[in-house]
């Protein structure tokens, strides 16, 4: 078993273990989560980033409506046509910009999400596997609009 370690107050024990330590350190830095969803369940899991980023805590639900009700309001109809006739239906990978509304502040945010299916045997989809979510509010104000970068 891996020696754990306490990160912070509060916060919940990690491994010690370089190759996880510097996967979550790159994935805090450069603000990208990732998630795994089980398209059948309808249910999702991802890094405490990607919560993070969301503004979710351990206690809020990770299913597909979940995820609809973060993303704007505005932009609901045409993510969720997009997830399911364009990702889903014609198999093509999730590449999308969008805006979020997290939960816990009620700050709107853009994201940048990239997935790609996982088939079964048949050429149904069964998963899809982000390779990045992305919080763009480091780089680009709530408006979507570049930011200046700071040296």
């Amino acid at each position: 078993m891996a020696d754990e370690r306490r990160t912070a107050p509060g916060r919940e024990r990690r491994s010690t273990d370089p190759a996880e330590y510097w996967l979550r350190e790159s994935q805090r830095v450069g603000r990208i989560g990732s998630y795994q969803l089980d398209i059948a369940a309808g249910t999702w899991r991802g890094t405490d980033i990607l919560y993070e980023i969301v503004g979710i805590d351990e206690n809020d639900p990770r299913t597909v409506e979940s995820w609809a009700a973060a993303v704007h309001p505005d932009d609901q109809e045409e993510m969720l046509r997009y997830f399911g006739e364009d990702v889903v239906g014609r198999r093509q990978p999730f590449e999308r910009d969008y805006r979020i509304i997290r939960k816990s502040d009620g700050q709107e945010r853009w994201v940048s999400g990239r997935g790609e299916l996982a088939l079964n045997e048949n050429g149904d989809p069964i998963s899809m596997v982000a390779r990045r979510g992305v919080d763009r509010a480091q780089l680009f104000g709530s408006d979507g609009q570049c930011k200046p970068v700071r040296g």
